[in-house]
C-alpha cells in the first residue's frame, strides 16, 4: 500500500470520529515523508525500515524546524506504524487490514528518539499588560477585538486559545463561566471579575444571537468549525505581532 493511501484512510476515519486535528496531522507528516524521499508514490514497506527512518530522522534534524518539530514528526510516523500494525486499530479500518501489508515490529523505531526541549516559561509585564489596557484602539477595530481577546483571557485565568473560542453562551451564569478543558474534558469554574466584563462585553457587541458560541469567532461545529477556528486563530496570532 501507499504512504498516500493509507494517511488518506487514516484522515478520513479521523474525520470521522471527530477528530479533526489528527486528520491534518495525518496529511502532514505525509506530505513530510514524500517531500524527504522526493517520491510521492513511495509505499509503506520502504518507509517503515531501519534505513529509511534514520535517514527521515536525520533530515528533520538538518531541517531549519525545532527540535520540538521533530519530536512531533517522529512521534505522528510511530503512530502511522501502529495504526497499520496494531490489531485493535486494523479491527476499526479493515481497508488497512487488507492492504497495509505491514506486521508489527516494536524494535523500529528503538534508534530513532529525539529528546524534546523545555519550553522556556514566557511572563508578559505587568507593564506591557497595563499598556494594552490604556492603548486607545477604537481607530482600529481588528486590533481592538485582538487586544480585548487577549485582555480577556489573560483576566480569566490564563484560559487556553481553544477553550475561550469555543466558549458557549450557556456557560456563563451571571459571574460565574463553567466550561470543559478541549483537551482533557476537565470541568473549569472561573469567576468573571470586573476587569474582564469590560473586554466582553466590547467583544460582545454586535455578536449574533443566532449562534450558541459565547465570542464572535465562530458560528458552527464539527469540520467547517475547526476550520473556522484554525483560521481564527491564525487571524489573531497575526495581529497579536502588530
Amino acid at each position: 500500500m501507499k504512504l498516500q493511501e493509507c494517511t488518506r484512510l487514516l484522515s478520513e476515519k479521523a474525520l470521522a470520529d471527530g477528530y479533526y486535528r489528527k486528520s491534518g496531522i495525518y496529511s502532514s507528516v505525509s506530505r513530510r515523508i514524500c517531500r524527504y524521499a522526493g517520491n510521492d508514490d513511495i509505499s509503506l514497506d520502504e518507509v517503515f525500515t531501519s534505513g529509511f527512518l534514520n535517514g527521515f530522522r536525520k533530515g528533520l534534524l538538518a531541517d531549519e524546524i525545532s527540535q520540538n518539530t521533530a519530536v512531533f514528526y517522529l512521534n505522528s510516523v510511530r503512530s502511522i506504524h501502529t495504526a497499520v500494525t496494531d490489531k485493535d486499530r486494523l479491527a476499526a479500518n479493515p481497508e488497512l487490514m487488507a492492504d497495509s501489508g505491514l506486521t508489527a515490529n516494536p524494535g523500529l523505531f528503538a534508534s530513532l528518539s529525539i529528546e524534546s526541549v523545555p519550553t522556556e516559561k514566557r511572563a508578559v509585564s505587568d507593564e506591557t499588560i497595563a499598556c494594552l489596557h490604556a492603548a486607545d484602539l477604537s481607530g482600529n477595530p481588528r486590533l481592538e477585538q485582538c487586544r480585548d481577546t487577549f485582555m480577556l483571557s489573560f483576566c480569566l485565568q490564563g484560559i487556553p486559545f481553544v477553550d475561550l473560542f469555543h466558549l458557549r453562551k450557556s456557560e456563563l451564569k451571571g459571574d460565574l463561566l463553567t466550561y470543559s478543558r478541549q483537551k482533557t474534558g476537565k470541568p473549569v469554574s472561573v469567576h468573571v471579575l470586573d476587569e474582564a466584563w469590560e473586554y466582553l462585553s466590547r467583544l460582545l457587541s454586535g455578536h449574533e444571537e443566532d449562534t450558541h458560541f459565547l465570542l464572535p469567532f465562530l458560528t458552527c461545529s464539527g469540520k467547517d468549525g475547526y476550520k473556522q477556528y484554525q483560521t481564527a486563530l491564525r487571524r489573531y496570532n497575526r495581529q497579536l505581532k502588530m
